[in-house]
């Protein structure tokens, strides 16, 4: 209910023609064009998916059409050269960007980016992409799935505000589930290595003992498919080796993640020169960011992206660019958020 009341406010905000007025007055009289980076994860079939990166197809073109209409499209080195003083911008700008490599991406993102002339920056973590191992938030989904309306009752030790949130999952009614589960995977993104494999372990043995067999996890690009994306003019990004949260990891640990990460991505798809921090809010970036920064520049990138929920200034630095996170809103209420944003740049 509350979801839709924001929808039916932006709608009638922006069937009023307010954003217009203000995107001219911004632009033409304050010279304040917004530049934007968008960052997606999934884009699938309309369905029940209940992961909070899923974005359906038909929105997802929505949303394509409607920035088109708005934006002029850019690239991850045109943010880069806008950073260092080489560019600027007349009109509004808005580039593209993809965590995690899923196959959705090449087989369902990609050609409607490009039926809008629109280029992305991959974001893939190697050890996923060229070993196999799934995203331990892809296991949780599929488990939880699996566990929706049983009579699960699941025994979670020195976890117990997860073990909460999932008791409130399994007996949530179908419309409130995709709700119930975002509660958990928030919780679940707080929690350490340890935990993490501990909750998945539990919610295994729980699905064992109740006879439920969870569906497969989603999967990922091949080298091949990310050739392709190159090939057609996309960017490939580093995204860590195992993708952690390095705010958990020691700074040797830190730059292992990162070198190991750019290091086995280069020998498959050439000279890696942008990287996206793993969850990316900025309790999930290490504090020490001067050796952070370092190890950074040793890689030789040229910026590295954030999901700080803004839109870039151009004083922002080039190792914490902010990201607008994409979920399945409308197009009105992703107006309305990213004219207010813009203003507040």
């Amino acid at each position: 209910m509350r979801n839709r009341i924001k929808q039916m406010i932006a709608v009638l905000i922006s069937a009023c023609g307010i954003l217009e007025v203000s995107r001219w007055l911004r632009v033409r009289c304050f010279n304040k064009p917004s530049v934007t980076i968008l960052c997606f994860h999934r884009i699938v079939p309309e369905g029940g998916l209940i992961s909070p990166q899923c974005i359906s197809s038909d929105l997802f073109e929505k949303q394509m059409r409607f920035f088109s209409s708005k934006f002029d499209f850019i690239t991850l080195d045109d943010v880069a050269s806008y950073l260092s003083g080489d560019i600027a911008f007349q009109r509004d700008v808005m580039a593209f960007t993809f965590d995690d490599g899923y196959e959705d991406n090449y087989i369902n993102a990609a050609p409607i980016l490009e039926r809008f002339d629109a280029k992305a920056a991959f974001y893939i973590a190697s050890e996923p992409i060229l070993d196999g191992k799934n995203y331990w938030i892809d296991e949780l989904s599929i488990l939880l799935e699996a566990l929706h309306g049983s009579a699960a009752i699941v025994d979670l030790t020195e976890l117990d505000d997860v073990a909460f949130k999932i008791s409130q999952f399994i007996s949530a009614p179908e419309d409130q589930k995709k709700q119930q589960a975002k509660n958990i995977f928030y919780a679940a993104n707080a929690l350490n290595e340890g935990q993490k494999n501990k909750l998945l372990i539990e919610l295994r043995k729980t699905c064992e003992v109740i006879g439920r067999t969870p569906n497969k996890t989603p999967t990922l690009m091949s080298v091949s498919q990310i050739k392709a994306l190159m090939s057609r003019g996309h960017i490939i990004g580093a995204h860590t080796h195992t993708h952690p949260r390095l705010s958990n990891l020691t700074v040797d640990e830190v730059e292992s993640e990162i070198f190991q990460g750019v290091e086995r991505l280069s020998e498959h798809f050439g000279e890696i020169k942008h990287f996206a921090y793993p969850f990316g809010k900025m309790a999930d970036i290490p504090t020490d960011k001067s050796a952070l920064f370092n190890v950074l520049d040793r890689c030789g990138f040229k910026i590295s992206v954030t999901t700080e929920d803004n839109v870039l200034a151009q004083s922002d630095h080039k190792y914490l660019v902010p990201r607008k996170v994409m979920s399945a809103q409308s197009v009105s209420q992703i107006d309305l958020k990213m004219e207010l944003m813009a203003w507040q740049r």
